[in-house]
């Protein structure tokens, strides 16, 4: 038996007694069950005696029997499983090497450490796998690898805890009597109108070339950035272009020490691989968190991600990137904006303001999504148009608020939005002259400018 053998029996064993520990205290005391039938199942158990004895103790608790040593050796002999797990004389002597239940939650976590553990090295036994198929290719398997590993992870994290509802309200109360009940985006007027950028949600910003939706992502990251951790995946631009927009911006305003001091200070990453699945992100992401924290994530842009090996067709694959978003953002805690295409609509009618049957490829994404802003430039259609160097900031899905327009400023020379405080044009003014559907503009927009 070699070194790495004798490592693997000497945990072994150490585990199998934190197993017998707990499958004595459940048989000594049955009262305990409320406490470990939601921390373990019986696959956490690396005996398969154990893991037999363990389902046969949750069986009885799952039609009302009483538990004891008797009367699951009674259901494990009815099931012709008796002889396996060792008898009756193996099962009393669980419960009889018990005393107290003192320690209970310790052997349980050893448990589940455990069998993490032997998930992990079944992982990696996969990926060794695949990493010797002949022709394999390396980014394929790399993804695989990744996937692999986030299974396991994610099935422990996906174990969430009942609240009592009253504690619900209590967080409802707090959250309502917050007026900003997020991430600040640096643009007051649309926080007033959105609540801000709230953990766990997924948020949308979307609009046709050239409006400047990156840009907005990009402003509200680096605001964020002054006093959180935000991770940008650039799919489109590099992460020298995105800092040559942001120096040449601040250079403008500020000079150049006090702008590279001020964006060498933001608490943010940017990664720019070309291909990026969600898996990929989650990895990179859960590493991040665990390392630094983590409050917003920045995607762009959707439609430039790598959907799941297998979708028929690319209205599958968007919706399950879409869907994957928003499990990211429950998982992380935190908020996933993702910068997304739209369809050609805007163009094909009298309006270009898009709407959200715009969203290119998949409604899933308008479902997934708790907060749609959509971006309109109306200088971009209009020649000589009065509104040149304001944006329209379109809220046209907000789940936990209303909806409305949020006017900022743009800078064309820099690609860069700001906050914007000045009037807006009385003539030709979209609240007057413009249709949105059958419904009049000054019925479904806000007059709000940040």
């Amino acid at each position: 038996m070699n070194t790495r053998d004798r490592q693997l029996e000497t945990v072994r064993d150490i585990s199998n007694e934190y197993e017998q520990q707990v499958l004595g205290i459940l048989l000594q005391f049955p009262d305990q069950w409320d406490r470990v039938g939601t921390a373990l199942g019986d696959e956490d158990f690396g005996s398969t005696p154990h893991r037999l004895i363990f389902q046969a103790i949750a069986d009885c608790w799952e039609v009302g029997d009483t538990v004891d040593a008797l009367i699951v050796c009674d259901r494990l002999d009815r099931a012709e499983k008796l002889n396996v797990v060792g008898g009756l004389t193996y099962v009393a002597g669980l419960a009889q090497a018990v005393s107290a239940p003192a320690n209970l939650m310790h052997y349980v976590k050893r448990v589940r450490d455990a069998a993490i553990m032997r998930r992990l090295r079944a992982a990696a036994q996969q990926i060794d796998a695949l990493a010797f198929q002949p022709g394999a290719d390396p980014v394929q398997v790399a993804d695989e690898a990744e996937e692999t590993i986030l299974k396991v992870l994610d099935r422990e994290a996906s174990q969430v805890e009942t609240i009592d509802f009253a504690d619900a309200v209590d967080q409802a109360e707090r959250w309502l009597d917050n007026p900003t009940k997020g991430l600040t985006t640096g643009f007051p007027a649309l926080d007033k109108l959105t609540g801000g950028l709230k953990a766990g949600e997924l948020v949308i910003v979307a609009g046709r070339p050239s409006m400047g939706k990156s840009s907005l992502a990009m402003v509200i990251a680096e605001h964020v950035a002054r006093t959180d951790q935000v991770v940008v995946f650039s799919l489109e631009m590099s992460s020298r272009q995105i800092g040559a927009r942001a120096l040449a911006y601040h250079r403008a305003q500020q000079g150049n020490d006090k702008a590279r001091a001020y964006l060498k200070a933001l608490r943010l990453r940017v990664n720019d691989s070309a291909a990026m699945t969600i898996g990929s992100l989650r990895l990179r992401l859960r590493r991040h968190k665990r390392q630094h924290g983590l409050a917003l994530v920045v995607v762009d842009y959707l439609q430039l991600m790598s959907g799941p090996a297998g979708a028929e067709n690319r209205t599958q694959e968007i919706a399950a990137i879409s869907r994957g978003l928003k499990a990211l953002a429950k998982d992380m805690q935190c908020c996933v904006l993702a910068v997304s295409q739209l369809s050609r609509g805007p163009e094909n009618r009298t309006d270009h303001r898009p709407l959200l049957s715009d969203l290119r490829e998949s409604g899933q994404v308008e479902q997934d999504a708790d907060l749609v802003m959509m971006v309109y430039r109306d200088d971009y259609y209009t020649e000589d148009s009065p509104w040149a160097g304001i944006v329209e900031a379109i809220v046209r899905k907000n789940r936990d608020g209303q909806t409305g327009t949020v006017y900022l400023g743009w800078q064309a020379e820099f690609a860069r939005m700001y906050h914007y405080t000045g009037a807006l044009p009385e003539k030709e003014s979209p609240r007057k002259s413009r249709r949105v559907g059958t419904v009049r503009a000054d019925q479904s927009y806000g007059d709000h400018r940040a």
